[in-house]
């Protein structure tokens, strides 16, 4: 059986059908996708002649038999603009290309319009005047990195205005289309994100095994893929990414196995984005599974997704939980947990979080009665913390007030479970009010002696008693500028702060009188 294919209308919500003329020889195939964007140039290209050993094969050739063609020995790097703009010579050329960064300067050579016009503009030419071609799988071993965002004090005023209010001017957006046999459909989503994508970068969620829902998170832009699937499927579903190319593809298994007639209906919010500050976020039902008591007053909760759900948030994302009294909704952020030290489960079925009690609160006590097997509903996951950072800081500081501990759980763990070249220090400066509020106190003395060299810890405490005999006092000034490193701008240094609003502020404050800029901090403010 053939079918028609189904194109997609990006003026306007709907589509239309009409025949492909490839379609005849493509059968049990569904199509639908946003044309492609492209520029049109009216004056002919003049063809360039190459040098003998030049051509288009030689250059396969070349990049199969030759290691280390980027220049960075197979690791990939986070290029700033700056540092982009420095490799502009015919012997050393660096380009952009949809985010990342390629040494062509090797590619020169081969290239048919020549030299110069590549050197002119070869962003241009990849993403405009030759579309079509396949740049991530001609330049994949030129790949040196990720090209990653101007820092905020070096933005214009206008750039910075636009920032703060979250536009999204100027955001490509997503392609989709699908293909299926009679046991399955999978579903074809095509991003500019190549090499970087990650599962941490989708939500998918099935709901009633007709409503297909993915959320793809692409720097501080979530799109939103909705499908009301023509037949029900099963939840039991395979993501693969195909890196290189920035495609994700989900298969499906149909309940009845069967050719559809189409994929579905399309809702409103299919293929729409919007920026991160201002994402309305989707709720579903976990089930609590655990919960174990840390301090007197806090308890670690695991949360388990239901089938239908991937799910795994990145390092400093939260969620929030609502509960429902006297019919009327209750919601907090948590900043999601991990292990210490060890392995970090990749387990997107369990969500942990890590939770103090308020006797004199509304949502913690109620939280408190939760009974392990029952249900709350959790959002799907939120926030802007560049993980890339973790990658390239040489000095670390962690500023953390009680619960205010959370995201700093997994940026530690980040720090010691894989080899960090460029990390020198981690400092952590954990403020609390009594010896009973310290959070995995035997933990982390015990990781502190195991990297003396390497990883600093304080505890400070505001109200302690005649035992102790460590720091005492409130984050200020003179106490930052004592217990951390000096400070020295050729050190890359991240600093990432997370507490009560107030105690937040104050500490950014603190650390702007004592030489550190906001380029150098995050500040977790759910």
């Amino acid at each position: 059986m053939k079918f028609q294919r189904d194109f997609y209308c990006g003026c306007c919500p709907t589509y239309t059908k009409r025949v492909h003329p490839s379609s005849k020889n493509n059968d049990n195939m569904n199509y639908l996708q946003i044309p492609p964007k492209t520029t049109i140039s009216s004056t002919p290209k003049a063809k360039i002649g190459l040098a003998r050993g030049r051509s288009l094969m030689d250059w396969i050739r070349y990049m199969t038999n030759t290691p280390n063609i980027s220049g960075t020995n197979g690791k990939l790097l986070q290029v700033t603009q700056e540092e982009l703009c420095n490799h502009n010579t015919q012997k050393d050329c660096w380009i952009a290309i949809h985010g990342n960064v390629y040494n062509i300067t090797p590619y020169l050579e081969y290239h048919p319009g020549g030299i110069d016009e590549i050197m002119r503009d070869g962003t241009v030419l990849f993403q405009e005047v030759h579309p079509w071609v396949n740049y991530s799988n001609m330049l994949e071993k030129c790949l040196v990195g990720r090209l990653i965002k101007p820092r905020h004090d070096q933005l214009d005023e206008k750039t910075k205005a636009l920032n703060i209010q979250g536009t999204t001017a100027n955001v490509e957006r997503l392609s989709f289309d699908f293909f299926q046999n009679e046991q399955t459909v999978t579903l074809c989503i095509y991003t500019s994100k190549t090499n970087f994508l990650t599962y941490q970068d989708i939500i998918i969620l099935l709901n009633k095994a007709t409503t297909f829902i993915s959320f793809i998170y692409i720097d501080d832009i979530i799109h939103t893929i909705m499908v009301e699937l023509f037949e029900p499927v099963t939840t039991d579903f395979n993501i693969r990414i195909a890196t290189e190319k920035g495609r994700i593809e989900i298969e499906l298994k149909k309940v009845q196995h069967k050719i559809w007639k189409m994929i579905g209906n399309f809702t409103d919010k299919h293929l729409s984005y919007c920026n991160i500050k201002n994402f309305d976020p989707l709720y579903f039902s976990v089930t609590l599974m655990e919960r174990q008591q840390i301090t007197h007053d806090t308890y670690w909760l695991k949360f388990s997704l239901q089938n239908g759900i991937h799910m795994h948030p990145p390092i400093g994302y939260h969620i929030r939980l609502k509960l429902n009294k006297n019919d009327v909704s209750l919601v907090k952020p948590y900043t999601i947990i991990g292990p210490l030290e060890g392995k970090l489960r990749r387990d997107e079925k369990v969500i942990d979080l890590l939770v103090k009690y308020y006797s004199d609160g509304n949502f913690t006590p109620l939280l408190k009665t939760l009974e392990i097997g029952e249900q709350a509903e959790m959002s799907v996951f939120e926030g802007n913390f560049d993980v890339y950072r973790l990658e390239t800081c040489k000095i670390l500081i962690l500023i953390a007030a009680g619960t205010g501990f959370s995201p700093m759980m997994r940026i530690i763990n980040n720090s010691f479970g894989e080899t960090k070249q460029n990390l020198k220090n981690v400092v952590l400066l954990f403020f609390n009010k009594t010896q009973n509020d310290i959070l995995f106190r035997k933990e982390l003395t015990s990781l502190s002696q195991k990297n003396k060299n390497k990883f600093i810890y304080h505890n400070i405490l505001s109200r302690p008693d005649s035992t102790w005999t460590g720091e005492t006092g409130y984050v200020r000034g003179e106490l930052l500028k004592r217990l951390l490193p000096k400070h020295d701008k050729k050190d890359q240094t991240l600093i990432c702060i997370c507490g009560p609003l107030a105690f937040t502020k104050l500490a950014a404050t603190d650390l702007r009188a004592i030489g550190y800029s906001d380029d150098e901090m995050h500040q977790f403010l759910a």
